[in-house]
């Protein structure tokens, strides 16, 4: 076997094998004589059947065979002689496989990168310790009494009015004929701003009485994502059967019994302890997303062209979908300024930023000997089980079967233990603030956290193609902020 180097470029090493016509031709016997051993002719012994017999009829299959092992050995050598870390199986391109004749054929190889780990305590971050303060504190408890909703029959006979639950019967139907795609039994706070189609029946909720009866005309928009009700009209029938009043509660020790607390003060020590626990949470993510940043502008090896690909489809996939998604319930918000090139472009920068710090966390892993354990894979499995209540045993069983969905799973694990490995050694300075000021640090940072409330509430409701490249850049740090030091 003669091996020699065509090409080296960049991560990509290409090489030329050619395996001399008589080692082949004795691979393909050897073959053949493994054949002769137990296939089954009418009219011949088993193991006797003649050799020109076996290669007429197997012949084919122990070319291929062969050659397939010759060339798998071949890669095998030249990844053992140049010891070469690849990133998957190399390219075969056969030049000559004629019988008889030399097999020739070239094996394209593409490279983990070589690069070595810098010294982490050139890192400098800054972490955020959280005060709450009193006024906070009180602010957050008028929000958990307002957000408070208990709701109890009204005592006396009167019109609804807005902020009411009020319980409905409804009978729908479309050029007639009864129509069972809306509920029959709903129910609705009035005023809020859910709506069964276009809003119009949510406006004749207002001062009506229990057992009274309404009719409303609604339309159904015409991009529906069942396309034969588009711009369909639908008669509904209405009848109010119960209306219930939200419960006037004091800011006292009885709210507190609400949540399970003998006193108001064992309530706010309570949501101070909440409040404080989600401030940790959200700042081991900021903290984690600058060290990111700073491991990404620190090393800029080379990236294995295959993986920056296949990361970026799985990336456009994902957004192609949601974009179908939204564009079939008619939340899709066009965006005419932000051509569909501009968001290639921007995901495959994100595309290789995660590749590179996927290498990086990687080689820390690799060098620190930091691993899965069974308890991390148990409490992984626990946690994702906990959001399927109802199908715990089937969330287990499906993991169990699937080693590729449990190593996605144990991936953000092992991402999180490198990182807390490395923040061990970055220089970290220390900052008090309180949670107001947290709240505006974290924004454009955290994802959830990208502007004020309105245009939260905007994202949420939209989804246009510019939206969703900025909430992906947001998460993977494409969106720029300065790193505090």
């Amino acid at each position: 076997m003669q091996i020699s180097l065509l090409s080296a470029e960049g991560l990509k090493q290409e090489y030329k094998v050619i395996v001399p016509a008589e080692d082949v031709n004795k691979t393909i016997e050897d073959r053949l004589k493994v054949i002769g051993k137990t296939i089954k002719i009418p009219g011949f012994r088993p193991g006797m059947v003649p050799s020109t017999v076996i290669k007429q009829r197997y012949g084919k299959e122990a070319m291929e065979e062969a050659l397939k092992k010759i060339v798998q050995n071949g890669i095998n050598k030249i990844i053992k002689d140049h010891d070469l870390k690849i990133v998957t199986t190399p390219q075969i391109s056969l030049e000559s496989a004629e019988e008889g004749k030399d097999l020739q054929y070239s094996a394209l190889f593409e490279l983990l990168p070589d690069f070595k780990l810098k010294d982490f305590k050139t890192i400098k971050l800054e972490t955020l310790d959280i005060d709450i303060t009193n006024d906070q504190l009180d602010k957050h408890l008028k929000e958990v009494h307002r957000n408070h909703k208990v709701f109890t029959p009204i005592e006396k006979t009167r019109p609804s009015k807005e902020g009411d639950f009020l319980h409905i019967d409804i009978e729908a139907t479309i050029d007639g004929a009864p129509f069972k795609g809306i509920a029959p039994h709903f129910h609705t706070v009035v005023g809020n701003d859910e709506s069964v189609l276009s809003g119009e029946f949510e406006k004749h909720l207002i001062g009506k009485k229990v057992d009274q009866k309404f009719e409303v005309k609604e339309v159904f928009p015409d991009n529906f994502k069942v396309s034969n009700l588009s711009n369909k009209e639908v008669i509904l029938k209405a009848k109010i059967t119960k209306i219930e009043e939200p419960k006037i509660f004091k800011i006292d020790d009885d709210f507190a019994k609400e949540f399970q607390c003998d006193t108001l003060k064992d309530f706010k020590d309570r949501l101070r302890g909440e409040l404080q626990r989600q401030g940790v949470t959200l700042e081991k993510t900021r903290l984690k997303r600058f060290l990111l940043d700073n491991l990404q502008e620190l090393y800029t090896f080379d990236l294995p062209e295959i993986l920056v690909e296949s990361e970026f489809q799985a990336i456009w996939k994902r957004l192609q979908e949601e974009l179908e998604s939204a564009r079939a319930d008619g939340s899709l918000e066009l965006d005419d300024s932000h051509s569909e090139e501009d968001l290639m472009n921007e995901y495959k920068v994100i595309s290789e930023r995660r590749v590179r710090l996927g290498l990086i966390i990687t080689e820390v892993a690799k060098l620190n000997n930091i691993r899965i354990t069974n308890a991390d894979v148990n409490q992984a499995l626990a946690a994702e089980a906990s959001k399927h209540p109802s199908q715990v045993d089937e969330v287990y069983e499906y993991y169990k079967k699937n080693r590729r969905a449990l190593e996605a799973l144990m991936a953000p694990v092992m991402e999180d233990k490198v990182v807390d490995h490395i923040l061990n050694q970055v220089t970290l300075s220390r900052r008090t603030v309180d949670l107001d000021a947290f709240m505006k640090e974290i924004k454009g940072v955290i994802p959830g956290f990208e502007g004020d409330e309105e245009e939260d509430e905007k994202s949420e409701t939209k989804v246009s193609s510019k939206t969703k490249a900025q909430k992906i850049k947001a998460q993977e740090g494409a969106k720029k902020k300065s790193t505090p030091k």
